[in-house]
């Protein structure tokens, strides 16, 4: 039926023009997040899992507990967290996503899951600390009861 209207009525002829989203623009998306909404627990999962997402590339399935996928998300006791060797202010995050299902064809049924292991190494200058993974996950589990 939604062919027949899109053909019939010329409706979604043209594609969309899509959205990308860069580090200057997910800077503002936190800032603004961060004025409009009250539950500071729940943003600062979401900017972390669009940081995760913005700077590192991973979608947000192996960080979320999910039904069909109870055990495999991101735990606290997965993520490493060292000294910098050269600065002692510094710090070297290393978290391990255990649910990565890799590529598949979308016919296909996940039957195994990889990891992937992520050194994150500290903001190098000042306008970098709000998009640090490291940065957010700290003030997380800081905040953590």
């Amino acid at each position: 039926m939604l062919y027949f209207s899109a053909l019939q009525h010329c409706v979604n002829q043209a594609p969309r023009a899509r959205i990308y989203l860069g580090r200057h623009g997910l800077h503002e998306l936190i800032d603004v997040d961060m004025v409009r909404n009250d539950s500071i627990e729940v943003v600062e999962n979401r900017h972390l899992a669009w940081i995760i997402g913005c700077v590192r590339g991973v979608r947000t399935g192996p960080i979320t507990k999910t039904a069909d996928r109870p055990d495999s998300y991101l735990h606290w006791k997965d993520v490493h967290v060292t000294r910098h060797p050269e600065s002692r202010v510094k710090f070297v995050l290393e978290p391990t996503f255990a649910g990565m299902k890799g590529y598949q064809e979308p016919a296909e049924t996940v039957t195994s899951y990889q990891e992937l292991n992520l050194i994150v190494m500290p903001p190098q200058n000042a306008e970098n600390i709000p998009l640090s993974l490291g940065n957010r996950l700290l003030i997380i589990r800081v905040g953590a009861p």
